[in-house]
């Protein structure tokens, strides 16, 4: 495993000196999965389990990683307003033009609603990663309080 520094830098764990092990000790780490549990994780479990261990080497600081994940909350909210936007404006609704309509139709359930349904899916995965970040800030300014 590499830890990405302040700076950027990626270092390995041979690399890692004792303030980054201070550091990370006060960043929950994610559980590295075994085969046997890999093998079994959905495409969107293995999505959500790999983002999860990359936002942590992304920002290790909890505030400036809760910041981001707002900011691509917030991202994937916007598609999805982007999505039904096309919906309501541009998809046809008449069937003057039967072949389009029909086209447009069968592009909207195969193409469009899955789309729009992955981006609701990481909008909401990421809220209840941001609260659990948020729960985990409290908690470690609940302990140097103390």
């Amino acid at each position: 495993m590499s830890k990405r520094t302040s700076s950027g830098e990626i270092k390995a764990n041979s690399q890692v000196d004792s303030s980054d092990l201070q550091e990370e000790s006060s960043t929950p780490q994610i559980k590295e999965l075994t085969v046997q549990e890999l093998i079994v994780l959905k495409n969107w479990d293995l999505a959500n389990y790999i983002a999860d261990k990359a936002y942590v080497q992304l920002i290790d600081k909890l505030e400036e990683r809760h910041e981001f994940m707002n900011y691509l909350k917030e991202l994937y909210e916007l598609q999805v307003t982007e999505y039904e936007k096309i919906e309501r404006e541009v998809l046809p609704k008449n069937r003057s033009n039967k072949k389009l309509y029909t086209d447009a139709q069968v592009w909207r359930k195969d193409v469009l609603t899955k789309s729009k349904n992955a981006a609701k899916f990481q909008a909401s995965h990421l809220a209840t990663k941001i609260l659990s970040l948020e729960l985990e800030i409290d908690r470690q300014e609940q302990e140097r309080e103390e």
